[in-house]
């Protein structure tokens, strides 16, 4: 998942002046993709020393959208190029020095590419079916408490 994401960030930061691939990104996707990119080049992250939990969830909201304009699209079946992530996995099975690599290693990043996606999606689907407006990160505190999870581990609690 971080190389996809640090591959559309690169591709962004190029300049006009330089080569790239024609992307096939949707209007969402470019949005999401410059918001990222203008948040991770112009603001200072934390240290470990120094957290700050308003960056984590700005960042954590930035991906997450991306995440969701990346696999919420329709696959114009008819173009060579029908989406972004599969033109990342192209590059990503592209080994330095231009060549691809082994077979292995394609079932490695579409298994990542699964799972990217299905946590994606899990995540998208409880902010929904909890009516969030806005992001807010995955924590075992708060999912118990959106599905009145804690009052059945109190009640299997006393039943043993």
């Amino acid at each position: 998942m971080l190389k996809n994401l640090l591959l559309f960030l690169r591709l962004e930061d190029c300049g006009d002046d330089t080569p790239r691939p024609a992307m096939p990104y949707s209007e969402r996707q470019r949005k999401a993709i410059k918001e990222l990119h203008s948040f991770v080049s112009s603001v200072r992250p934390p240290t470990n020393t120094d957290p700050c939990e308003s960056y984590d969830l700005r960042l954590d909201e930035l991906i997450h959208e991306l995440s969701e304009a990346l696999f919420y699209i329709k696959l114009p079946l008819s173009r060579a190029q029908t989406c972004a992530t599969s033109l990342a996995l192209f590059f990503l099975w592209l080994t330095t020095s231009g060549e691809c690599a082994k077979s292995s290693m394609a079932t490695h990043l579409c298994a990542i590419q699964q799972y990217w996606a299905r946590t994606t999606v899990t995540h998208s689907l409880r902010l929904r079916f909890s009516k969030n407006e806005k992001y807010v990160p995955l924590s075992t505190r708060s999912t118990h408490h959106e599905l009145n999870i804690d009052e059945e581990l109190d009640a299997d609690r006393q039943l043993k």
